[in-house]
Formats: structure tokens, C-alpha cells, sequence
């Protein structure tokens, strides 16, 4: 059941202490799958680049006060330390308390790219899986798998629709079961991007946003 908007800081309050101070994310993936409308968005070369000093997009404060309008934004990053991105966000303008930030450890739990496997993980993964089934769709616990970089994490969320994800990755974009991927443009001021590969479009986070809003609205 999701969270009504009243409830939504207390929760994300919650999971975040949760990560911030390194417990287990398996403790609160209840509380996570009750957050409504969630937004799966990727930190580096997205928010920020990906090398030290770390540069804020100019795109990105508009782009995440249009996603806290539509939903609950889980920020994603493989960076290990949870607070010094948490306070870059803030620093930045970008933190709000609607949202969740998932770091390096915890994405690695939640994804089937660590060995051993961990037993929770494949759990979540076969609801989800029986979900997906249950609407129809033709989908295999084997498609979860991938490093923690390409985000196949639907399962967390628990959700019977495609939960938005905004990165600058094609494997965290392209056919990410229980995903609905919007691939962006890379934000890294030393850098050339390519804006097309094999026919599909990199999106600015403002065409992004557009879509995750257009998207949420047709499915409820």
C-alpha cells in the first residue's frame, strides 16, 4: 500500500537514517515499496559528473523540483559514502526531504551482481518476477541480473507497473525489467556525448521530466 503525501517524510526520513548510518536496506524495503510514484534517478553524469571536484548540472535544480511534483525522487549513486552526496545535494539546492538517497553498498545488496547472491535479494526478485507474469509480461529472473551501475532493481520497489528511471546509461534504460527507462544526455563539462545510439535518443533532463510527468499520467 503506498504512502499518502502526509506520511511521505516520515518515511523517507526513516529509510534514509537507514542508509545514512549504514544499516541493512532489507530493514526497511517495506517502507520503500510504499512510497508513491516512485522516480529512479541516477546521480553521476546526471545531477553532478563523475570526477573529483564534483560539478552540479545547471539542469538539475529545475528537473527535481518538477519530479518532487509528480512523485518520490530515489536519487542512486555508486559513490560508497552516503552523507557527502547527501550534502552536495543540499549544498547544491537539490535535497529535499521527499526524497531517498541509495548509495554504493546498499545498491550493491539489492542488485544480483554480488556473490554469494544474497538470499533476500533473489526473494524480492521473484515477486517481482511473479508480478510481471501475473500482468502478462514475459520475463526471467535472469534478466535482473547486472552490475550495480545498470540498476535493475524493480523488485524494491515492488510496484505492478514500470517504475520511472532517469540515467545517463544505456543498460539502466534499455529493457531493465519493470523499468520505464528515459536515457539523458551525459553531464560531464569536459566530455563529448553522443545524443543517439542504435536509434534510441538521449533526452535533456527537462525532456526527461516531461516524460516521467506524461507517463505517470497515463497509467493512473
Amino acid at each position: 500500500m503506498e504512502t499518502r503525501d502526509n506520511e511521505v517524510v516520515e518515511t523517507t526520513s526513516l529509510i534514509n537514517e537507514q542508509l545514512r548510518k549504514g544499516g541493512e536496506i532489507f530493514e526497511v524495503i517495506d517502507h520503500i515499496q510504499s512510497l508513491p510514484r516512485p522516480i529512479v534517478v541516477d546521480f553521476n553524469n546526471v545531477l553532478a559528473n563523475n570526477s573529483e571536484p564534483l560539478v552540479v548540472n545547471p539542469a538539475a535544480k529545475e528537473f527535481i523540483d518538477k519530479l518532487l511534483s509528480i512523485g518520490t525522487v530515489i536519487i542512486v549513486t555508486t559513490a560508497r559514502d552516503w552523507e557527502p552526496n547527501r550534502k552536495f545535494l543540499a549544498d547544491n539546492g537539490l535535497w529535499n526531504d521527499h526524497m531517498v538517497l541509495i548509495n554504493r553498498d546498499p545498491l550493491a545488496d539489492i542488485t544480483l551482481s554480488s556473490f554469494p547472491l544474497n538470499p533476500e535479494t533473489e526473494k524480492l526478485v521473484g515477486k517481482q518476477v511473479s508480478i510481471l507474469k501475473g500482468l502478462g509480461k514475459k520475463v526471467e529472473p535472469e534478466e535482473f541480473k547486472g552490475a550495480s551501475a545498470t540498476k535493475r532493481i524493480s523488485h524494491v520497489f515492488g510496484k505492478s507497473y514500470n517504475v520511472p528511471i532517469v540515467d545517463d546509461g544505456y543498460m539502466a534504460v534499455i529493457d531493465n525489467p519493470g523499468m520505464f527507462g528515459v536515457w539523458v544526455e551525459k553531464w560531464n563539462p569536459e566530455d563529448s556525448d553522443r545524443s543517439e545510439v542504435d536509434g534510441v535518443k538521449r533526452y535533456s533532463l527537462k525532456d526527461a521530466a516531461k516524460i516521467v510527468e506524461d507517463y505517470y499520467k497515463k497509467i493512473t
